[in-house]
């Protein structure tokens, strides 16, 4: 019998060592295992939604972002809301929205030139929704049997899906983006007369926009006497639909007085929590100061 054949006491065969390393395929080389994980990054940017009654000062809330050094430049996109309220700000870059069309343009100039703006405001969504419905009507008019002012259940899912696409991508893009809408009214228990204030889009649009951003707020008007007052709620309480993903939301507080976006950008994500509660600072200051003085004088 050959060696390569031979018999040992364990009854195998023992392999030519030779062809075993022949037969042995080459390492592979080594492989990233990593798989895009990476450390958090730092957010600078805020994603926010206002959302209020007609009137209540959305739109110009909104345009104080083009108070805040580090939201400029702003381009302002407007669907058919009125600018009456910000027609002083006459170096604010400014946009007319005649249909979602053009809400995508802007999106592709945001994406083709990132460096360009570092804040977008869509002010009026439920304008912009509506005119969206009204080319998807436009378009089926000449469909049997579809009434072209009698949206039916495809042209509610397909204008929502395209709406929900838009959000969504501005929402994706390294800026700052700010929407606003009206407020709405929704019947959420079985008892008459139970409801939430939400944002007034519809069907669910109107719950899942939410998801969409960092900062959902409702704009509210507060008034004793004669002196009226912007409040800002940015947490859900009393039936209001309202959220705030800042790490510093606790100290934010649920409601900010006459809330502007620089005060905002800078509790939000820098940590900066005077600039939406100034009134407590000074307070907080002034004791700092008279226990100092305190302390002086028993020294």
């Amino acid at each position: 019998m050959s060696e390569e054949g031979k018999v040992h006491d364990r009854g195998d065969v023992s392999p030519d060592p030779a062809k075993v390393a022949v037969a042995m395929p080459a390492a592979r080389p080594k492989q990233q295992t990593d798989f895009g994980i990476t450390k958090i990054p730092q957010q600078q940017f805020m994603k926010v939604l206002l959302y209020g009654d007609s009137g209540v000062g959305k739109t110009r809330l909104s345009a104080t972002a083009d108070d805040c050094e580090e939201m400029r430049p702003v381009l302002y996109c407007d669907s058919d809301v009125g600018i009456m309220t910000i027609s002083h700000r006459t170096e604010l870059d400014y946009k007319k929205l005649e249909s979602l069309d053009d809400a995508f343009d802007v999106l592709r100039l945001v994406r083709l030139h990132p460096a360009r703006y570092r804040t977008v405001i869509l002010d009026g969504l439920m304008s912009l929704y509506t005119r969206v419905m009204a080319d998807r009507l436009r378009l089926a008019k000449d469909k049997p049997g579809h009434d072209a002012y009698v949206p039916v259940m495809q042209d509610w899912l397909h204008c929502q899906f395209r709406m929900r696409a838009l959000l969504s991508a501005f929402r994706d893009q390294p800026i700052n983006f700010v929407a606003t809408t009206c407020a709405a009214l929704e019947r959420t228990g079985e008892e008459e007369g139970v409801v939430t204030i939400v944002p007034d889009l519809p069907g669910k649009l109107a719950d899942q926009v939410g998801q969409m951003f960092d900062i959902v707020g409702y704009l509210y008007v507060r008034a004793v006497g004669r002196k009226i007052t912007r409040m800002l709620q940015i947490q859900p309480f009393h039936r209001v639909i309202a959220k705030n993903r800042s790490p510093y939301s606790d100290v934010m507080g649920p409601i900010i007085e006459e809330p502007t976006m620089s005060a905002m950008y800078h509790a939000a994500l820098l940590g900066d929590t005077a600039a939406v509660h100034p009134q407590t600072a000074d307070k907080s200051s002034r004791m700092r100061a008279t226990d100092e003085s305190e302390t002086d004088k028993g020294e």
